[in-house]
């Protein structure tokens, strides 16, 4: 939904349906943000690091899997010679160990998501900021993202937030 009324707006400043500056052009320029994060290093070197990482915790995850593999083998070879006591004490320290397996795997994807947002956030804010260098420079009026259709940059010159309030107030 947000991606339709952002690619209607950008519709409408392509058409200059509505808006006009005191030349009478609207400047927009185009990016692709994600071909720009791709091509810095600090997201290259950031995305080895959390791969790197991935991997440890899924080489964990699946050594703890093996060994509950084992004692699942282990347990079932057994039960036919089990007490009923140590069966319920089996079964629940199986249970105990693939619960704490779900809990080591949801936080350790936490744990990723958390690491990747905060790799991510100085290199949108660089990227946002060239952004807005570049749009000054080249004296644009809105810059678009083309991969989401959002508004990366808008002008003080084209925003109308206080012209259409305006005329709310006023009826």
């Amino acid at each position: 939904m947000k991606v339709m009324r952002n690619t209607a707006l950008l519709l409408m400043l392509l058409c200059g349906a509505g808006l006009s500056t005191a030349n009478g052009e609207t400047n927009i320029g185009v990016i692709d943000s994600e071909q720009i994060i791709q091509a810095m290093p600090e997201y290259t070197q950031g995305e080895q690091k959390l791969t790197a990482l991935t991997k440890a915790y899924q080489d964990t995850l699946n050594a703890m899997n093996a060994a509950l593999q084992r004692d699942l083998k282990t347990y079932q070879e057994s039960l036919g010679t089990m007490t009923a006591d140590v069966k319920a004490k089996t079964e629940e320290r199986l249970r105990t160990i693939q619960q704490q397996m779900q809990q080591y795997q949801q936080a350790k994807e936490q744990e990723i998501q958390q690491r990747r947002a905060a790799m991510l956030a100085p290199i949108r804010e660089k990227v946002l900021a060239a952004v807005n260098a570049v749009a000054t420079e080249m004296k644009l009026d809105a810059i678009v993202d083309k991969k989401t259709g959002g508004m990366v940059f808008v002008s003080k010159r084209i925003d109308i937030t206080f012209k259409v309030l305006d005329k709310i107030q006023r009826g």
